[in-house]
């Protein structure tokens, strides 16, 4: 079995496990996309998915979905404010030095309707994305998952502190890596 397949069976082991948490089933968000991986195993549950990714990764969409009307996703960064980073070609985390542009918008900029699960996996820029979300995070209340393997946890602190709750940590290499709030 390749790697790939082997990490396809993990995302949906990982989605799994987060999925009796999800109340409803509406629409989701996918930030940091990549491949789209993880999201493809929310696509028999969920009426919509928008993903968000600001590496181009359009072309795995078609690749991986069976159903691409079920799915929007945008080619930019999200953060806490709109603004323009900085990062290195191939990286896959804004690290404001490098010479490739990111554009980064707010999540509330979208507008998007009935969030019932959102998913973050950017290497420590969750804490700006849930910041830049706070309207729709707060009006829809989804089921959150964050990754935190940095030893930074000002996401959960922020998150905690509008009213989530931790109510499990999936563990990536034996390492506590993607934090479950309700």
């Amino acid at each position: 079995m390749s790697t790939y397949q082997e990490k396809l069976i993990v995302w949906n082991n990982f989605y799994n496990w987060c999925k009796p948490h999800i109340v409803n089933f509406n629409n989701a968000i996918d930030v940091g996309c990549d491949t789209f991986g993880f999201a493809k195993w929310l696509e028999n549950d969920f009426n919509h998915i928008y993903c968000f990714d600001f590496r181009n990764k359009g072309t795995y969409l078609k690749k991986e979905v069976k159903d691409t009307s079920k799915f929007t996703y945008f080619n930019t960064g999200l953060g806490e404010s709109k603004s323009t980073k900085m990062t290195k070609p191939g990286v896959g985390r804004i690290k404001n030095t490098g010479n490739l542009q990111v554009n980064i918008k707010t999540l509330d900029s979208f507008n998007l309707k009935q969030i019932d699960f959102i998913k973050l996996d950017v290497e420590g820029y969750e804490e700006k994305i849930l910041r830049g979300g706070i309207n729709t995070i707060q009006k829809y209340k989804p089921t959150l998952v964050i990754e935190q393997n940095r030893g930074d946890f000002s996401a959960q602190k922020l998150v905690e502190s509008w009213g989530y709750k931790l109510i499990g940590v999936w563990n990536t290499h034996g390492k506590p890596n993607d934090y479950l709030f309700v």
